[in-house]
């Protein structure tokens, strides 16, 4: 396997990683404030994430979007053929 497919392989693994770390502090955003708009006063405020927290984790996102990407776009196109293509919108 030639260096460009790893380095391409890596950021796609990168990116699903930052990806779901972010969707699971959105399932937590989401559940918090689920709880607060039927007034449960019993609400874990634990959960809901600082900003720099927030702030840290889109960064580390569009990063890896912009390195995956990047490594797809540096592919001989003779080397994407069996590849998944980054998805649409990174």
């Amino acid at each position: 396997m030639s260096y460009e497919v790893m380095a391409y392989e890596k950021a796609g693994h990168d990116y699903r990683a930052a990806r779901q770390e972010l969707n699971a502090l959105t399932g937590a955003i989401a559940e918090v404030a689920a709880a607060l708009l039927t007034d449960r006063l019993d609400v874990d405020l634990s959960r809901w994430p600082s900003r720099e927290r927030m702030t840290e984790l889109f960064a580390r996102v569009r990063a890896a979007e912009q390195e995956l990407d990047e490594t797809w776009a540096g592919l001989p196109e003779g080397m994407k053929s069996g590849l998944e293509p980054p998805p649409k919108g990174t």
